[in-house]
């Protein structure tokens, strides 16, 4: 079951994504030794942002197994620090459900997805691809399709039709953009693209027009693109009509939310 937790830390800026990604290894590395050296799609990405309403640190996670582990590991650090320096924040709250950056969803939800030849993703970090052993910082429809293929097929109990997955990626396209390309470190300094993407599949069928519905549900945890675990691609779909939540992304926060009770 694909699930995501949201921590809110004390702390003046957000943990440096390769620490957060550190200390999540070192946390797991008992349960699942393996875990450091797993090949790409890695099973989680994580992101860490500052806005109005304080710091925050996201962990999501496309394996069950792991979920399980992380909760109880992040629930842990309630009220107690975490050892990312210089700062070391404490945890001032765990939201599994009530931040609109957290949530649980089974993968016969995901499969249950309405059908629709559009898809709108809203892109809240840089994101980027490599494509030819270098960096690519454009929305293309096709690299954006593929990334989520890929970690549908790697961790979803039903992969993907090749046929379906070969028109997606070959015949999608956008039917509106409204991006615009920021610098960003990944290891070296990178452009990557943040904003909102419609993508479309001209006569779509049925079944395409729900894979590609079911894949747009699929980025809210896994993300979109290269170096999720570092925080990049971060990703949801929103409503064409322009009706999102307010507070629904990194940028608005969640002031007013109370966190979850621990189960």
């Amino acid at each position: 079951m694909p699930a995501a937790f949201v921590l809110h830390l004390n702390a003046q800026r957000p943990p440096a994504l390769i620490k957060l990604r550190g200390w999540l290894y070192h946390a797991l590395t008992p349960a699942f030794p393996e875990l450091h050296d797993r090949p790409v799609p890695k099973p989680f990405a994580l992101a860490a942002w500052k806005d109005a309403s304080g710091v925050w640190a996201r962990f999501a996670f496309l394996e069950d197994p792991l979920a399980k582990a992380a909760a109880g590991l992040l629930w842990e650090r309630l009220n107690q620090p975490v050892p990312l320096p210089p700062e070391n924040p404490r945890v001032l709250a765990v939201y599994e459900h009530a931040h609109p950056w957290s949530g649980r969803r089974g993968w016969d939800e995901l499969m249950a997805a309405a059908p629709s030849a559009d898809l709108p993703l809203e892109f809240q970090s840089p994101t980027f691809f490599r494509r030819r052993d270098a960096n690519y910082p454009v929305p293309s429809p096709g690299l954006i399709l593929a990334s989520l293929i890929r970690d549908w097929n790697a961790f979803a109990p039903e992969p993907v039709p090749p046929e379906v997955a070969e028109r997606l990626v070959e015949y999608t396209t956008a039917r509106h953009l409204n991006v615009r390309t920021v610098s960003v470190t990944a290891h070296s300094r990178t452009p990557g693209f943040v904003g909102r993407v419609t993508l479309h599949l001209p006569r779509a069928t049925e079944e395409e027009a729900r894979w590609l519905a079911r894949l747009g549900e699929l980025a809210f945890f896994s993300g979109v693109g290269a170096k999720t675990t570092l925080g990049f691609g971060l990703a949801r779909r929103y409503e064409l009509d322009g009706q999102d939540s307010k507070g629904a992304h990194p940028d608005g926060g969640a002031g007013g939310r109370s966190a979850d009770r621990k189960p």
